[in-house]
This record gives structure tokens, C-alpha cells and sequence, in this order.
């Protein structure tokens, strides 16, 4: 399987690094488009109530990312406003009367003047000037599924706007929560308790996608034995885990309990989760927070498969008739797939462009090799050149990666840069690259 991530993140102004491919992207075993509980960081736009698709000429007052902090129902996002709004000084705070409508339902935001928080921003309406400027708080708390299922990302928001308007404003507040930076919320974990074995039957396990023989990729993860023994209550199955892969593992919606680097076995450190029952089925249907895949998109890192136990040979009984009879063996190796990821920063910022010095921004291309046939490699390419535009005005970018193949994990630091003569038109400007992932075999 060969597999592609992307940090993800998206950028005004910036150079949007896009990946194109001839092999296969992740495929998760299935598709679960609930947001994990933990904390996005979400690329923030207000639009107009009118036009979803154009910004309110009030979005330059609010910093540009906002907080989403996912937990079960209930998602609470923080924003900022800056206050006072640098033109307008004399006009006090800028919003008051925040509140978020979700299904006929109001939600009041608090608005937090007294610790302000100081953020970045360009120039713009109410500006005169790009800097670092204090801003006010904003919170409110509305249901996740207002997040969740808006194909949009918007929800729909209303506040009174002192300066210049002095009227009530009606916006759209656009969420980027599918490229938002995700951290996920902490789960349950008995690290600090000692870890102690069951005394138990050690039984193989195959991990296959849900409802199917088919092998799932979480068998990646598994030790292929688990621990059956019997409790008080019933009984518990231990399942290990590669240290630090998954953020939980749950059956029939209750969590297991977590030991983290519970167990070391042939060099291997596994986390233990031990999963609690009242009778053990011959197919458990597993749902488990894969931290990786969060770091591809939140909306994949929660995965369901079926744990299935390998059933014993049947055996012989002193009423069996034994024969011995002669078996011709044979075995064939199958060919290694090649798996890997390849992290390519979603957008790089190039900040404001200086007339006097060449702009040069480095960035990471991530290569991490789980496994590659000895013929085989992994070749990641970009163009040399590429172009910033705004409207009919275009600068000249050099990316300096080139050409680079890979047979085993690396990182390739490279740069973006500008020369200081090719800016000469102020504006706001955007362009995109193109990386190109190939795997290919010697013959």
C-alpha cells in the first residue's frame, strides 16, 4: 500500500502547496466525518450574510485563525476581535451582542475585554497598518453537530457593531476544520498505575476491516496475540498496541483501559488496553483513535475493525483414529508492498515581501518509510519556478527542491524564495506549486 499525508493548513497570502499523485492516497478502512474530540486550530473567515462566497468588510477585524474545542456534543470556539479598531480608535469596543443561531437556537458568546490577547494582522478596513495589535476574546459554545454537518463549515452569526456601522451586522462564520491543526483531547490512561498481566489464555488475533475477511490496516499497529482471562465480572481481553499509535480503543462504546508502555516484546514497547466483558465473542468490532491518521485528517483518525480470534486446530481424542500419511509442503514469499508517507506542508507563508533583500522561506518534505522491496523507491519532484499573483500583477518564486528519491525515512529541508527586485506592485499575492510523488521498481 502506498500511502500520501499532508500537514494541512490554508493561508492568505501564501503560497498553497498542492500534491499531486500516481499512487495511492490513504484509504481508511472507513469513513467517519465526526470531528474527534480535541482542539483545532481552524483558518477563520467572516462572509457576508448575503454571499457566502464574499468576505464582510468586517472580516479584517478578526484575527485570522479561531479555536475549536471538539468535546462530544459540545464544540466551543474562541475567537478574536481587535479592539480598538486601529482607524477608529474614538469608537470604543468594536462588537458587542455576539450570538450564534443554530436550528432557531440562539447561543450567546462572552466577550472578554479585560485580558486581552495580542495577534497579528495585515492591512485591511480599520487598519492603517499591518502589526501586532490587542484584541478582545470571544467565546461561545454551540452543538458539534452544527460544525459537523454544514458542508459550508459556516455558522450563521449576528453582533452589534459599534464602529462606524453602529448598527446590528449579520455574518457567516467560515470554519476550516478539515485542515485545521489538530491536537486531540487526552484520553484514558493508567500510565502512572503499574501494569500487571491477567493471568490468561494467549490467543492469535487477525485484525480485518469491518464486516469483511479482508485484512485491515490496522493490523499495522497490533501485536498479533491478545490475553483472555477471566474476571469478577466476567471477563477481559488485553490488547497491545504499538506505544503512542492509538489514543484509545473502545467495544460496544465503552473505553478500554489504557496502560502506556505496558509491555516490551522482542524490542517492541506496546501500550496495553485492556477491554472489559461480559462474554467474549469470536468477532469484536474495535473503534480506535489512530494518532497518526490525525495528523493526516482528523476525520479519518477515528477507525473500526474487527478483531477476530484465530481458532485452534481440532484435536485428536483418545476415540480418533490416527493415520500418518505423507504431505507434500509447499510455500511461496509474497511480494513486499511498499508502504510510506509523504508530509508536504499544505500552504507556506511567505510573510510581506521585502524590496530590499530577497524573501527566502524554508520548509520540510517528510518521508517516512514503513517498508520498501529492495528495488523499489519513492521519488518526490517539484518545478523550479512557479508565479504570485494578484490580479494582472505577477512575482517570480524559485522552490529549490528539485528532485529527490527516497528508499527509507528522511527529511529534505527546502526553500522558497522571492528576489527583492521582482517586487514592485503592492497587493495581497497567491500561487501554487506542484509535487509530484512517484513509486517505481528497478527492473
Amino acid at each position: 500500500m502506498k500511502n500520501l499525508k499532508r500537514a494541512a493548513s490554508l493561508g492568505l497570502c501564501a503560497v498553497t502547496v498542492l500534491s499531486q499523485m500516481n499512487i495511492q492516497a490513504f484509504a481508511a478502512d472507513t469513513t467517519n466525518t465526526a470531528y474527534a474530540d480535541g482542539t483545532y486550530i481552524a483558518e477563520t473567515h467572516f462572509m457576508k450574510s448575503s454571499d457566502i462566497n464574499t468576505a464582510s468588510m468586517c472580516d479584517s477585524l478578526f484575527y485570522d485563525y479561531a479555536t475549536a474545542e471538539v468535546k462530544g456534543e459540545d464544540t466551543t470556539l474562541t475567537f478574536y476581535v481587535v479592539d480598538p479598531i486601529p482607524a477608529f480608535s474614538s469608537a470604543g469596543q468594536p462588537l458587542t451582542e455576539v450570538k450564534f443561531t443554530v436550528d432557531g437556537t440562539d447561543y450567546e458568546a462572552s466577550i472578554d475585554s479585560d485580558n486581552k490577547e495580542t495577534k497579528s494582522f495585515g492591512t485591511g478596513f480599520g487598519f492603517t497598518s499591518a502589526g501586532d495589535y490587542e484584541c478582545d476574546v470571544i467565546t461561545v459554545t454551540v452543538p458539534t453537530k452544527a460544525v459537523e454537518n454544514d458542508e459550508d463549515g459556516a455558522l450563521y452569526c449576528t453582533a452589534y457593531v459599534n464602529a462606524v456601522m453602529s448598527t446590528y451586522q449579520y455574518f457567516y462564520m467560515i470554519l476550516d476544520m478539515d485542515n485545521a491543526q489538530f491536537t486531540p483531547a487526552e484520553t484514558t490512561d493508567d500510565s502512572k498505575e503499574e501494569y500487571v498481566e491477567a493471568q490468561g489464555e494467549q490467543k492469535e488475533i487477525n485484525a480485518y476491516k469491518s464486516g469483511t475477511t479482508d485484512k485491515s490496516s490496522m493490523a499495522n499497529y497490533l501485536y498479533n496475540n491478545v490475553i483472555v482471562a477471566d474476571t469478577e465480572n466476567g471477563h477481559s481481553v488485553t490488547l497491545y498496541a504499538n506505544a503512542g499509535e492509538l489514543g484509545y480503543v473502545k467495544y460496544n462504546d465503552a473505553e478500554a483501559k489504557k496502560y502506556a508502555n505496558a509491555k516490551t516484546i522482542d524490542g517492541v514497547t506496546y501500550d496495553a488496553f485492556v477491554i472489559s466483558v461480559s462474554e467474549v465473542a469470536d468477532v469484536m468490532n474495535l473503534t480506535v483513535y489512530v494518532n497518526q491518521m490525525a495528523a493526516i485528517n482528523p476525520n479519518f483518525a477515528v477507525q473500526s475493525f474487527d478483531l477476530s480470534f484465530v481458532k485452534e486446530d481440532a484435536k485428536d481424542d483418545d476415540t480418533t483414529k490416527k493415520e500418518e500419511q505423507s504431505v507434500v509442503i509447499t510455500a511461496s514469499v509474497a511480494e513486499e508492498d511498499a508502504e510510506y508517507y509523504v508530509t508536504i506542508p499544505a500552504s507556506i507563508s511567505l510573510g510581506e515581501l521585502s524590496r530590499d533583500t530577497d524573501t527566502v522561506v524554508s520548509y520540510d518534505v517528510v518521508v517516512d518509510v514503513k517498508s520498501m522491496p529492495e528495488n523499489g523507491s519513492v521519488k518526490v519532484s517539484a518545478p523550479e519556478n512557479g508565479s504570485l499573483n494578484s490580479g494582472s500583477n505577477v512575482i517570480a518564486f524559485a522552490n529549490s527542491f528539485g528532485t529527490v528519491s527516497y528508499t527509507e525515512s528522511a527529511t529534505t529541508t527546502a526553500d522558497i524564495s522571492v528576489k527583492a527586485d521582482d517586487v514592485k506592485v503592492k497587493g495581497d499575492y497567491q500561487g501554487t506549486t506542484v509535487f509530484n510523488i512517484e513509486y517505481s521498481e528497478a527492473e
